[in-house]
């Protein structure tokens, strides 16, 4: 059985609603280029402390064999890269933050004056 499907086509007022987006995301390229940067490299830190945690078990060779300096080492890589993700994962929240708020209460668009950084 042949299962029909339709094509999203795009209106004159989608169109019209999606370059009003843009426009507006453009004034915040900057901060949107940072959140890009900072979304990759929690998401490569991320992946990569599984590995490493992988190479720390394989300091353990069989009963009585552990190289210690070994596995010390990987948990020390882990230590750090982690601390990395963090901050980047922070830092890229903060900029989310930041862009979300200067867009819903952009006071040369909106014209409110109530709204507080």
């Amino acid at each position: 059985m042949k299962r029909t499907e339709k094509k999203k086509t795009f209106d004159a007022s989608s169109m019209t609603t999606l370059r009003k987006v843009l426009r507006f995301i453009g004034r915040y390229r900057v901060l949107l280029a940072a959140s890009f940067v900072l979304a990759a490299v929690t998401v490569v830190l991320q992946l990569y402390i599984p590995i490493l945690f992988g190479d720390a078990i394989d300091g353990i060779v069989g009963a009585g064999k552990v190289r210690f300096g070994w596995i010390s080492a990987s948990l020390v890589k882990i230590g750090i890269l982690l601390a990395a993700a963090s901050l980047a994962s922070w830092g890229m929240n903060l900029i989310n933050n930041r862009a979300g708020h200067a867009g819903t209460c952009d006071p040369a668009d909106s014209g409110a004056a109530a709204c507080v950084p």
